[in-house]
């Protein structure tokens, strides 16, 4: 399923109304803490291979927050992942503590591990991370 979730904010990263180098992720708190660290470093892994100019933007996908940020420079001193991640080292964190507070304990948790908010994800998507390619076809 997680793998479906991506592939849905990967293609809507190439919708009209988004800039080419602007993606978004979504992820779910609502798994197993060991499933979402790893889930965690293969999103890491994905993000240092982005072209440079390129970002995204991770968002809890249930709660609808934004988790943090990953931007390639343009600048040849960020060509390794490691220098990337150092760039990144805010949402880098960000993106580990949330991992590190996946479960699936606790009141109100989803029946399902790994459940999204799909239908309000995609108009808080829609809503608040709209590019400025909108405001040039007006």
């Amino acid at each position: 399923m997680k793998h479906i979730i991506f592939t849905i904010f990967f293609l809507l990263s190439l919708a009209p109304i988004a800039q080419a180098t602007d993606l978004i992720i979504a992820l779910s708190p609502y798994q197993e803490t060991a499933q979402a660290k790893r889930q965690a470093r293969q999103v890491l892994q994905f993000l240092t291979q982005m072209e440079a100019g390129q970002k995204a933007i991770i968002i809890d996908g249930f709660h609808l927050r934004t988790i943090g940020e990953f931007k390639i420079p343009e600048s040849k001193l960020y060509s390794s992942p490691k220098a990337r991640i150092g760039f990144n080292r805010k949402g880098v964190g960000a993106l580990m503590r949330f991992a590190q507070n996946a479960n699936m304990n606790g009141d109100a948790v989803p029946s399902v591990s790994g459940a999204l908010r799909l239908p309000q994800l995609l108009r808080h998507v829609a809503e608040n991370y709209a590019s400025s390619n909108e405001k040039l076809r007006r």
